[in-house]
């Protein structure tokens, strides 16, 4: 019988006794039987039993499983090496402690009746829950990212030289009370100040359409006041 998965790196202990030297091995479905063989053994002790995976339940039960520490808690109820041919089978309780959490999920699924392969291409298989997706990482465009970064300021600059334009058209005394009502603009700070930031970056503060409405009104006063 060939097996598929066999998993040495296991602490057992049956009925609280520990076995230190221990091989489990999970057949394959395609094989004459679908078993699971457990052998364990101690300086003083071995034995060993066989799962019919096909209907795990009618020998095991499985009382718990700790995904966290890789922890599998079940009672067996079956023959077993050490137990007399014509004696009654008698319950073991079983502990597993894995190594690895890839062999904890192999023989849980096993033990409740999942089935172990997913079928990933011809040839791969992998555990359910243990599957791991490799992602391709892009490479960094640092010269396209670099070419972005300059054409946004270059847009943010003509930008401005168009804002600051039209406020050269806008009295201080306008761009200070429109100013102290946004939201950018500390509303303790001197009034020096608020101006010249206002200046200095206005498309921070006011849009071309604001601007230009204020810009009317002022031209249209100063035409006032010549008249």
């Amino acid at each position: 019988m060939s097996f598929q998965y066999t998993i040495k790196k296991c602490k057992i202990s049956v009925d609280r006794k520990k076995y230190t030297k221990n091989e489990i091995k999970i057949s394959g479905r395609d094989g004459h039987g679908y078993l699971m063989l457990v052998n364990y053994s101690n300086p003083q002790n071995s034995d060993s039993i066989i799962i019919n995976l096909k209907k795990p339940s009618e020998q095991v039960k499985v009382k718990e499983y700790d995904g966290t520490n890789h922890v599998l808690r079940f009672n067996y109820d079956g023959r077993h090496r050490d137990n007399p041919e014509n004696s009654p089978n008698k319950t073991l309780q079983f502990k597993m402690e894995f190594e690895r959490p890839v062999d904890g999920s192999r023989v849980y699924l096993s033990l409740i009746g999942k089935s172990l392969t997913i079928k990933k291409g011809k040839k791969t298989h992998r555990a359910p829950g243990i599957i791991t997706r490799k992602f391709k990482s892009k490479k960094y465009d640092w010269k396209g990212q670099k070419e972005k970064i300059k054409k946004r300021k270059l847009r943010i600059k003509t930008k401005n030289k168009g804002l600051k334009q039209i406020m050269k058209n806008i009295s201080d005394k306008k761009i200070l009370q429109v100013a102290r009502n946004k939201p950018l603009i500390r509303s303790d700070a001197p009034d020096s100040e608020i101006i010249k930031e206002a200046k200095r970056d206005p498309r921070m503060y006011f849009t071309k359409e604001e601007l230009l409405r204020y810009a009317k009104g002022d031209i249209k006063s100063v035409k006032k006041r010549r008249k």
